[in-house]
């Protein structure tokens, strides 16, 4: 069976063949108007099909042949418009799906994980968005529309947040506890709502096998009001301590056992098997930036596999583990992950270390290498715009370590 992606070229290629033949009769290729109507028209037939094949109509052959033949040209129309409008259609059904996967599916089922018993001396794996990395609107009126907004979920959602208040980065999101759901609400222009972001913890509710130890998704909801757009997440509460509070650079050795690193491995290799068309690192990133920050020619990742993106010690729990925060996963280059938690861990040797050994059968391969320097190559870019201040120059001695050339001045 083909992929989406081979799908969508197919449709791709027999639209411009279109284009080329009303060119030279119309004069004009289609526009999307065209499509629509064109997309209408298919419709109707399969109407008139479907029909015939009940036996509600007798002067239509009840063909099953003609019936996918419809179906098939509803497809094709489909593609055109979403590609003329700038949909990912793909990601957009996958989310969609989750979400009513996710409202219609008893609350029983949704239980797949267990609740690990509170630890009422450590902080939730969700508190870390209460350091100073993570914090509130500046403005007391944007606070206060948050803080309606996410009321305004609880409602729709039938939960009652009773935990504190834990802000996202740039108060782009607000988080609480409600009994053993954490309801998340995640906000933006209303022009710019939607998208690879927005949908990735509902993709990845779909998408992930139940193997990868995460959150389940319960519920979600989407809205618009004014010049804002929300969407609010219910998912499982996960009672456990993040490796790493407040920032995803790891501050202290976490003497993690065997089978902790053994479950993460299997974790991100049962990731790696998810197809998907959502590309978290692209190719245009590389070629405009890489330069730049590690002063070689950019590199041409050849080895691409599916990844969490966002690999760090605030994300990740244990033991047992629990990776979190899954709305930037999708394609990365082979090594990216492994080694984005290294460049992470460079500020701890020992740890760092225990990564390059567990995770050597990837970054010492030359995918893996250009995969790591990739991750770094971003790093150095959000520390050249001054985060994670204890963390630069270790990073530009470990890209100088990698690539035998020092780092350019703008990335340091």
């Amino acid at each position: 069976m083909p992929t989406w992606d081979e799908m969508c070229a197919a449709a791709d290629e027999v639209r411009a063949l279109y284009d080329d033949i009303n060119r030279r009769k119309l004069e004009r290729a289609w526009n999307l108007s065209d499509f629509v109507l064109g997309f209408v028209g298919d419709v109707g037939d399969l109407a008139k099909l479907i029909m015939a094949h009940q036996g509600h109509r007798a002067d239509v052959a009840a063909d099953t042949g003609k019936i996918a033949h419809e179906l098939s040209d509803c497809l094709f129309s489909l593609m055109v418009i979403a590609n003329e409008t700038g949909i990912d259609l793909g990601d957009r059904f996958t989310a969609d799906m989750a979400a009513l996967a996710a409202r219609l599916r008893p609350a029983a089922i949704v239980h797949t994980q267990p609740v690990v018993e509170e630890d009422p001396s450590a902080a939730s794996a969700h508190d870390h968005g209460r350091a100073t990395v993570f914090a509130p609107p500046g403005e007391a009126d944007e606070r206060q529309r948050m803080r309606r907004a996410h009321a305004t979920a609880a409602r729709t959602l039938k939960v009652e947040p009773t935990g504190p208040e834990v802000w996202g980065w740039q108060g782009r999101t607000l988080s609480r506890r409600a009994g053993r759901w954490w309801l998340r609400l995640v906000c933006a222009p209303r022009d710019r709502g939607g998208g690879r972001l927005w949908e990735g913890t509902a993709t990845a509710q779909a998408a992930l096998p139940p193997t990868v130890p995460r959150p389940r998704l319960h519920g979600l909801v989407d809205w618009s009001t004014g010049r804002h757009a929300y969407r609010a997440e219910l998912s499982e509460y996960v009672p456990l301590a993040a490796l790493q509070a407040g920032s995803p650079v790891l501050a202290s050795d976490p003497c993690l056992p065997d089978v902790w690193w053994t479950e993460l491995q299997a974790a991100l290799t049962a990731t790696a098997t998810v197809p998907t068309a959502r590309y978290s690192v692209r190719q245009q990133w590389i070629d405009k930036h890489f330069t730049r920050f590690t002063g070689l020619a950019p590199v041409q990742v050849t080895a691409w596999t599916t990844g969490h993106a966002d690999l760090h010690w605030a994300n990740l729990t244990g033991p047992p583990l629990v990776i979190l925060d899954w709305e930037t996963w999708g394609q990365v280059p082979v090594g990216y992950d492994a080694g984005l938690l290294h460049a992470y861990s460079l500020t701890r040797p020992v740890t760092a270390a225990r990564i390059r050994r567990e995770f050597g059968h990837i970054l010492g391969t030359p995918a893996g290498r250009t995969g790591e320097l990739v991750a770094i190559a971003q790093l150095l870019q959000v520390a050249a715009r001054g985060q994670h201040p204890e963390l630069a120059p270790i990073l530009a001695q470990h890209a100088e370590h990698l690539t035998g050339r020092p780092v350019p001045a703008t990335a340091s």
